[in-house]
């Protein structure tokens, strides 16, 4: 699902209608949340969630945030429900054998470097994790979900998107009401500049010192720019189109799909058609090539697979030392 616009404008007529909708919503939240008993785990948690429904780095961040701790001499794995793959059992991700449609997208990625498991319930991935001796998790999303106590909980903010019109789902981007989610909150993490508009949202809504919120920016790691035509399945797909012309790609034409979207035979032809046809190369996101990576040999998916490249990012933080001296000095702490 594509995030619709009206989310991010001043609260009119589709939200409105879509009002008491948000209302059942943040009831049936409620009651999860208040008869949910949370497990406290034996290693420390961290979660790296957001408060909005869509993309917002929460990916580059926890390998930005497993980067920091390697450097302070520790190894954490990463818990993961493995949207948008197929996989029913508690694993350990494999890159040399599993594929995203198995995994999901995201654990697949994070594979490339850190320890992940996958399960349903991120207990069972924790579980499983503690029985192969990690001695540190970071749960990748899951803020919202009370099943497992955080000793720390990191939330990540899209500098331009900021928390949107501020109402639940489906009339706002909120997956929880901000009253519930602020007592929660270790530290805020605002990515794309540090944006004063959205730290003053940030201080003010939701009453975070300003001390607590880290600032930082996902920078390309880029090929030579060139002409290309610019598809994605990711949950901001304007963030993507707009770093391509940022970083000096020359953009013939962008084609945007559904977060997690899983391309087809046709769909794929189609892309290596219209490219040939602009005289433009195939450009995607990282993401969307792990999921078209191990396609059937000789299919259109293979072939747009070999004949796409990717721009990855990495995360690049304002005050990395802050972060992982705040980090530290909660691990041990109660979880909450």
């Amino acid at each position: 699902m594509r995030s619709p616009a009206f989310w991010y404008q001043p609260v009119g007529l589709p939200a409105i209608m879509l009002t008491p909708l948000a209302h059942i919503y943040g009831a049936l939240e409620a009651v999860r949340r208040r008869t949910t008993v949370s497990q406290h785990a034996d290693i420390p948690v961290i979660c790296v969630g957001n408060l909005t429904a869509g993309g917002a780095g929460k990916t580059p961040t926890v390998r930005a945030l497993a980067k920091l701790l390697h450097g302070a001499g520790l190894a954490p794995a990463v818990l993961s429900r493995g949207y948008g793959g197929n996989n029913t059992t508690t694993m350990r991700v494999d890159p040399t054998h599993h594929r995203a449609i198995d995994t999901g997208d995201e654990p697949l990625m994070l594979a490339q470097d850190l320890p992940v498991y996958v399960a349903r319930d991120r207990r069972d991935a924790l579980n499983c994790a503690i029985a192969d001796g990690m001695q540190l998790a970071i749960k990748d999303d899951g803020f919202q979900n009370p099943t497992l106590a955080h000793n720390y909980n990191l939330i990540v903010v899209d500098a331009k998107l900021g928390l949107g019109n501020g109402l639940l789902l489906p009339a706002g981007p909120l997956r929880q009401p901000l009253t519930a989610s602020a007592p929660r909150i270790d530290a805020v993490l605002v990515i794309g500049g540090s944006s004063n508009a959205t730290r003053r949202i940030i201080t003010d809504r939701l009453g975070i010192d300003p001390t607590r919120i880290f600032t930082g920016d996902l920078v390309p790691v880029a090929p030579v720019p060139t002409r290309v035509l610019a598809y994605c399945g990711i949950g901001q797909p304007a963030k993507f189109f707009d770093t391509l012309r940022d970083t000096g790609f020359a953009l013939a034409d962008t084609v945007a799909f559904a977060d997690h979207h899983l391309f087809t035979d046709a769909e794929a032809a189609q892309l290596i058609e219209t490219a040939k046809r602009l005289n433009a190369k195939l450009m995607t996101t990282e993401k969307d090539l792990t999921r078209l990576r191990g396609a059937p040999a000789g299919s259109p998916l293979a072939a747009l697979s070999d004949a796409s490249a990717c721009l990855p990012v990495e995360l690049v933080l304002d005050n990395a030392a802050g972060l992982i001296e705040d980090v530290l000095e909660k691990l041990n702490q109660p979880p909450h």
